[in-house]
C-alpha cells in the first residue's frame, strides 16, 4: 500500500551530488517540471511525485527535533501525480495532426519517437528543459522503464495484444476524454472539494452554498473539478472536456450575479460621485459667501484716504 504523503529531509550535499533520480518531464500545458519517482513499499508499483519549490517571501528557518536549527528555510513540496498525465503530451506529440488514427506501436517505439519530437518542439520554442534537450529525452525514456507507468497506457490508448510479451498501443482521443471525465465526476462528488476552504469560498462567492441554489451546487462542483483537472492538460483538451458538460443553467446564474455586481458597483460609484459633487458645490458656495462687515467695508467711501501701503514707504531725507 502506497502512503498518502511523505516527508523528506534532503541534505544540501545530496542535491549537489545529484543523488536523487529527478526527472524533468512535461505536463501542465507543456511546462517542464521536475518529478521524483519513488518505489512503493510493495516493491512493485512506482509513484511519481511532482516537485514544487515554495518561494520565500521572507527569511525563515527550520526547527528540527527541538534542538536543531537550519538557517536555510527552503521548502520543496512533493505531491503525488497520476503518471497518465505525463503520458498525454508524449502520445499527443506522435499522434497525427488530422483526425486520422495512428498506427499501433510498441511502448518503446512510442516513447523513443515522443522523446525526440518533444525535445525538438521545446528547442524550437526556446523553452528547453533545465539541462539540455538530450537530458529531457532521456528523462522521457526513463519514464518508460517503470512497469507501473506502462500499465497506465491503456487509460488513454487502444491496446492490441500480439502475444503475452508484446502489446501495441494507439493513442485514442475518445479514451482520453472518457478517462478525464471519470476523474472529474469522481472529484466533483468527492467530499475533499467541499472541505477545501479555498474552493468553499469560490462556491460561496458564486452563491452556490445558498439553499435557493442547491440544485446548481452539483454542477458548480463539476465545473471546479474541470478547472482542477484542466491544470494538468493542454488548453485544447480542457476546452473539449468543458464542451461535454451542459453548464447553461449555471452560466445563466453566474451571469446574473455578475450583472448584479456591475449594477451595484455603478450605483456605489454614482452615490460617491454625487456626494463628491455636492461637497464641491458646498465648498464653492461657502467660499463665495462673505461676512456683513466685509460687505459694509466694500461700500465705504475711501476717497481722500491714504492707502495702507503708504505708511510703510521710506521717507525722503530733507
Amino acid at each position: 500500500m502506497c502512503q498518502d504523503f511523505c516527508v523528506f529531509r534532503i541534505q544540501e550535499q545530496v542535491l549537489n551530488k545529484a543523488c536523487l533520480s529527478l526527472n524533468s518531464l512535461s505536463h501542465r500545458s507543456g511546462i517542464a517540471t521536475l518529478f521524483l519517482p519513488r518505489q512503493c513499499q510493495d516493491g512493485k508499483a512506482t509513484e511519481i511525485f511532482e516537485v514544487h519549490n515554495v518561494a520565500q517571501t521572507a527569511r525563515r528557518s527550520w526547527f528540527l527535533g527541538g534542538s536543531e536549527v537550519i538557517s536555510d528555510g527552503k521548502l520543496l513540496i512533493l505531491t503525488r501525480v497520476d503518471p497518465t498525465f505525463l503520458l498525454i503530451p508524449i502520445l499527443q506529440a506522435i499522434s497525427p495532426v488530422n483526425t486520422a488514427q495512428g498506427n499501433y506501436r510498441t511502448a518503446d517505439d512510442i516513447f523513443e519517437d515522443g522523446a525526440t519530437k518533444l525535445a525538438a518542439l521545446h528547442a524550437s520554442r526556446g523553452d528547453s528543459f533545465d539541462t539540455s534537450d538530450r537530458t529531457s529525452a532521456l528523462d522521457i525514456l526513463q519514464l518508460c522503464q517503470y512497469e507501473s507507468v506502462r500499465q497506465l497506457m491503456g487509460n488513454v490508448c487502444e491496446c492490441k495484444v500480439i502475444s503475452s510479451e508484446l502489446i501495441c498501443y494507439r493513442f485514442s482521443r475518445p479514451k482520453l476524454l472518457e478517462y478525464l471525465k471519470k476523474k472529474i465526476d469522481r472529484l466533483g462528488r468527492s467530499a475533499l472539494v467541499q472541505k477545501s476552504r479555498t474552493l468553499n469560498r469560490e462556491l460561496a462567492k458564486d452563491g452556490l452554498l445558498e439553499v435557493t441554489n442547491e440544485a446548481l451546487l452539483p454542477m458548480g462542483l463539476i465545473k471546479i473539478a474541470c478547472d482542477l483537472v484542466g491544470q494538468y492538460v493542454s488548453p485544447e483538451v480542457q476546452a473539449e472536456i468543458m464542451e461535454t458538460y451542459d453548464f447553461s443553467l449555471l452560466d445563466i446564474h453566474l451571469k446574473q450575479i455578475q450583472d448584479d455586481v456591475t449594477i451595484a458597483t455603478k450605483e456605489v460609484n454614482r452615490v460617491k460621485n454625487g456626494k463628491l459633487n455636492n461637497n464641491t458645490e458646498e465648498k464653492k458656495r461657502k467660499a463665495s459667501q462673505t461676512s456683513t462687515g466685509v460687505e459694509k467695508l466694500k461700500k465705504a467711501n475711501i476717497n481722500g484716504m491714504s492707502k495702507l501701503s503708504s505708511f510703510f514707504k521710506k521717507t525722503s531725507e530733507v
